[in-house]
């Protein structure tokens, strides 16, 4: 059995009193929380549904936005090994291995490169036309 001194005892309570008056919020503690509530929801349930609506139409992007906007800062340079648009000898390395698994890549993220390049809400699909897009700068 563990003794508490007398020091102990009066920080549990101490502790025991205002944590509980934690959970309440005053008025300017409810407005500073409702400024940097977060934006949106991440639910990771199998079957469990976003409530907020999607929006009915989606805007489909063109392979070469998609590089302009998200490719071209570390593929135009060559940033952390990313190997650069048009530059047939560093390709050839990554185009051994296959169109499937440089698009596999791609998307799920490899060596320095982060999954889908940053283009978080890039389908696979865009994903795949947009590495195409960057295969034919070979040509």
């Amino acid at each position: 059995m563990v003794k508490l001194n007398t020091l102990s005892k009066l920080f549990c309570l101490f502790f025991l009193i205002y944590s509980s008056k934690a959970m309440v919020l005053t008025p300017h503690e409810q407005e500073i929380f409702e400024r940097i509530r977060p934006l949106g929801n991440v639910y990771t349930q199998k079957g469990v549904q976003n409530p907020v609506q999607e929006k009915e139409t989606q805007v489909v992007r063109d392979a070469a936005t998609i590089y302009k906007t998200f490719c071209i800062s570390c593929h135009a340079s060559g940033v952390a090994g990313a190997p650069k648009t048009g530059d047939k000898k560093e390709w050839e390395k990554r185009l051994n291995k296959g169109v499937n698994q440089l698009t596999l890549n791609a998307i799920k993220g490899y060596n320095a490169m982060p999954a889908k390049g940053t283009c978080m809400d890039c389908t696979d699909d865009e994903i795949k036309k947009t590495v195409s897009y960057m295969l034919e700068s070979l040509n």
